[in-house]
């Protein structure tokens, strides 16, 4: 039905076709029957097709910055780990080993995985909360139009993967379980959302 006059209606607003409701699922159409009506709905309809649209926004952005964060980091690793491993409660085992002479860039250990959850959590956690910094311009200009965002460190209840630490004379490192990240929070008509690239 046309959101103006109520009339059958089968033409919708290309702008906010596929925007997002709060959840991130796909907004419903908004109908027109004509142009006309358009116009005339559009002092009523411009705050809520804005805010469909700039949560695609933060969406693409959060997708686009992560895959690049995440080639990045693949590119210029620099932990020297030489073994990882899963155990039966899916924590990752990170065995480190010291930086051989004259290496600075490492090869990441892409055998050690068997699906994409642990490399990402491994590129994830050898940035700390620091990885994010590298990717604040691109992540501007992913954002541009959006001016109510702020950074917050935050120590996380949990991750999905914990990272288990092992140094290089093979103790565990307790407390680098304990550092913060960094995470983005946006507001888009009203609403928080936590943009978080690890």
């Amino acid at each position: 039905m046309c959101a103006h006059c109520g009339s059958p209606a089968i033409h919708s607003c290309a702008r906010c076709l596929r925007g997002l409701d709060i959840v991130g699922s796909n907004c419903p159409p908004t109908y027109y029957c004509d142009d006309l009506c358009q116009a005339a709905h559009k002092p009523k309809h411009r705050e809520a097709c804005n805010v469909a649209c700039e949560r695609r926004q933060l969406l693409r952005a959060g997708d686009l910055v992560q895959a690049l964060f995440n080639a990045y980091r693949h590119a210029v690793f620099d932990v020297p780990i030489r073994r990882v491993k899963t155990d039966a409660e899916r924590s990752l085992h990170v065995y480190v080993g010291p930086v051989p002479p004259g290496q600075i860039l490492l090869s990441f250990p892409n055998d050690d995985f068997k699906g994409d959850n642990g490399k990402k959590a491994l590129l994830a956690w050898s940035s700390r909360f620091h990885g994010a910094g590298h990717m604040q311009n691109l992540l501007r200009q992913a954002l541009k139009g959006i001016d109510d965002i702020e950074d917050i460190f935050i120590k996380p209840r949990h991750n999905a993967h914990q990272i288990v630490y092992h140094n290089g004379n093979g103790e565990i490192d307790a407390d680098d379980q304990n550092l913060s990240h960094l995470v983005h929070r946006v507001t888009i008509g009203g609403v928080r959302y936590a943009l978080d690239l690890a």
